[in-house]
């Protein structure tokens, strides 16, 4: 995890950053506008909408930190030129949670990874990732990683990818499952009681 420089309460409804390292804390629906090289933890006030907008040449390393508290999540990343970003949200769920991430590529050589793990333990989690390249865009690569442990809950995963140029990369990988009973095995071996395995497996995959 980031050790954050700096940290900053966001109480606007819009924001620009500009080689920003640190925590943002959000207290409502935030448009976010990124210049430069930022490295940025947002911490979440439950339900809000955020906007990521990446300028020109500019890049993002962005990690969601403890945003287990919500029950709808909107975000929108949205590029336009030689820009990167690369999106990280971590959550177990003990209710039924909406999370929609929408990228829209509006500009040339960009690139996109978005990985999110997720751990249910009770009700459903729907996780719709859509990706948009427009008309006459090139040279961009995207990449969508979706990771699910389950533990009494559901997930279900809805990719959309709207790909309006053949000048893209664009690739969605899902990984839904229960914990390996070999691995928990394996630990109970080494003198751990099963319900330590278990936490033990949980706490690792989220880390």
């Amino acid at each position: 995890m980031m050790i954050s420089m700096n940290k900053i309460v966001i109480d606007v409804a819009k924001k620009k950053v500009e080689n920003f390292v640190g925590r943002l804390e959000v207290k409502g629906d935030l448009e976010l506008i990124c210049e430069g090289s930022n490295k940025i933890e947002i911490e979440f006030r439950k339900d809000v909408c955020l906007k990521i907008v990446l300028l020109d040449d500019s890049f993002v390393d962005l990690s969601i930190v403890d945003s287990s508290d919500f029950i709808k999540r909107d975000v929108m990343i949205l590029q336009y030129n030689r820009s990167e970003m690369v999106y990280q949200e971590k959550f177990a769920s003990n209710g039924p949670k909406d999370l929609l991430i929408n990228n829209i590529i509006n500009g040339n050589g960009n690139k996109s990874k978005i990985e999110i793990k997720c751990i249910a333990y009770q009700d459903v989690v729907n996780m719709k990732v859509m990706v948009k390249a427009l008309k006459n865009t090139v040279d961009n690569l995207l990449v969508e990683d979706v990771k699910g442990i389950l533990q009494g809950g559901s997930i279900i995963v809805k990719p959309e990818m709207e790909i309006d140029t053949n000048e893209v990369v664009a690739n969605h990988f899902v990984t839904l499952g229960a914990i390996d009973e070999e691995v928990l095995i394996y630990l109970e071996s080494k003198g751990l009681n099963r319900k330590q395995a278990t936490e033990l497996i949980l706490e690792g995959f989220l880390k």
